[in-house]
């Protein structure tokens, strides 16, 4: 199995300029604009809920930054929250690209087992998140085992040979469990089956898969880099939204084109099961 670049590329992009790309771009641009404001008053200040935990012995005052734990349990709340609204859009966005509908989004698409699908999709994004640190860092515990007490300049070769290996680690991982996400919202299966899903469909196309993420990392920071060093912190905030929300959808469309020819889904009896 393998995928074309320039049909998955131009087919991609063609969906995410239709009428239901541009929906979930303001869908997804309001839902991080919400997780952005939420994540940066989270642990700013403490305004009071009412009037009676104002002179209580340790409590903030108005207007003084909350302590550390508590500004910590906020942000992670505020990531939660904004990880519970774009979820969902970005299950109904892969169903819509996956199913190559343009105009309109299917009643189905939005409603079949939706709630069962975010909370997989979240588990599975914790499980992959931990699995890629773990496969970072699992490549230091036996290099530093054998290499532990060397010094001076060998020392850095040993590190930057750890760092590649690690790195190398979790990008195959990455590449390999890709459309964990697109198997659970487009199969309707759960975590471990979307795993094996993904890591199957991977199978002798990860090459130029990875070579289509650089494409599209080249792309994002050609369109961005530039402006970074001119753009005060204000301006890079402002426009990371929208800018975000943009090519979110463009990377989810294009990947739902390579999942949709890798899945077999045209050449053969399957239907998409969403």
């Amino acid at each position: 199995m393998s995928f074309r670049f320039r049909t998955v590329i131009i087919d991609g992009a063609s969906l995410a300029a239709s009428r239901n790309g541009v929906v979930l771009m303001v869908l997804v641009a309001l839902a991080e604009l919400f997780s952005v404001l939420l994540f940066l008053s989270a642990g700013s200040v403490y305004v009071p809920l009412g009037d009676g935990v104002v002179g209580v012995e340790g409590a903030p005052t108005p207007g003084e930054e909350l302590p550390e734990a508590l500004a910590g349990f906020a942000t992670f709340f505020a990531g939660v929250l904004g990880a519970i609204l774009t979820v969902p859009i970005t299950i109904i966005a892969i169903r819509t690209f996956v199913g190559s509908e343009r105009d309109t989004i299917p009643d189905e698409y939005i409603f079949h087992r939706l709630g069962r699908a975010t909370l997989s999709a979240y588990l599975a994004g914790l499980v992959l998140f931990f699995g890629y640190i773990l496969a970072f860092v699992l490549p230091f515990v036996p290099l530093y085992w054998l290499f532990g007490e060397v010094t001076g300049l060998p020392l850095v070769a040993v590190l930057l040979l750890m760092l590649v290996v690690g790195l190398t680690l979790a990008v195959f991982f990455w590449i390999s469990l890709l459309f964990v996400t697109y198997e659970i919202a487009v199969r309707d299966i759960r975590v471990v089956g979307a795993l094996r899903g993904s890591w199957r469909l991977t199978s002798g196309t990860r090459l130029r898969l990875f070579a289509l993420a650089v494409v599209l990392a080249g792309v994002q920071w050609a369109a961005v880099g530039p402006l970074v060093p001119f753009a005060s912190e204000m301006i890079l905030l402002t426009l990371s939204v929208p800018f975000s929300a943009v090519v979110g959808i463009v990377a989810i469309a294009i990947y739902a084109r390579v999942y949709y020819e890798l899945a077999e889904f045209g050449t053969d009896s399957s239907s998409i099961d969403a």
